[in-house]
């Protein structure tokens, strides 16, 4: 619809310089150009919504206006080009929508899911290179990483200087738990939050001078 009112206003400049070979087309000013934009902005939030509610329907089994687990489960597998979601990635994905309005029914609602949906292109964006890194650093394949190969971890992210207990407490007890309940090490969906955590930490640090950073 835009484009086609692009178009036409096209066609009607052109038109007007037929028939008028001196008819210029004066520059829009500023309110005009933002008055466009709105326009703009508020026709491509209309798309969206539609495209929303359209998934809406299409996942939504039970005709219910929410996603349950396994309806969100679904679309997540759509979006990941077919490639299941494990049950943690499901559940951070449900939780973490599902707090964005403050009602809390364990459910992604219309509300909610362009936040899903959002979050999880984000993730699957990056997760090749994070479990990549997971699967180096998890040792015995336990799931998780414990506090000596999350050390191991934050080492090799600090140049091979290496971190001293407090600071892998530290980051141990903000990103464990942070996902989902918390389970004494970092789990795979945890672990984007672990070392974001120990870069804003060691960043903060070099500012400041102090402790055990390169």
């Amino acid at each position: 619809l835009v484009k086609n009112m692009a178009a036409a206003a096209a066609a009607l400049h052109a038109k007007r310089r037929q028939q008028n070979p001196n008819f210029a087309i004066s520059r829009p000013s500023a309110a005009r150009r933002a008055a466009h934009k709105s326009q703009q902005d508020f026709w491509e939030r209309l798309q969206k919504d539609a495209t929303l509610r359209r998934l809406m329907a299409k996942y939504d089994v039970t005709k219910d206006n929410k996603l349950d687990k396994v309806e969100l489960g679904n679309l997540l597998q759509d979006l990941s080009g077919g490639e299941k979601p494990t049950n943690e990635e499901v559940e951070w994905i449900l939780l973490t929508a599902d707090r964005t309005d403050k009602k809390i029914d364990n459910a992604v609602g219309l509300e909610e899911i362009e936040y899903a949906v959002d979050l999880w292109k984000s993730y699957i964006s990056v997760k090749p290179e994070f479990d990549r890194m997971f699967n180096e650093y998890d040792k015995d394949h336990s799931g998780q990483l414990d506090f000596d190969q999350l050390k191991n971890l934050l080492k090799d992210l600090n140049s091979g200087i290496e971190p001293t207990e407090e600071e892998v407490k530290m980051v141990m007890d903000m990103a464990d738990g942070a996902v989902l309940k918390k389970s004494g090490g970092i789990t795979r969906t945890e672990l984007q939050g672990a070392i974001a955590i120990w870069y804003s930490y060691t960043e903060d640090s070099k500012k400041k001078g102090c402790c055990t950073v390169s």
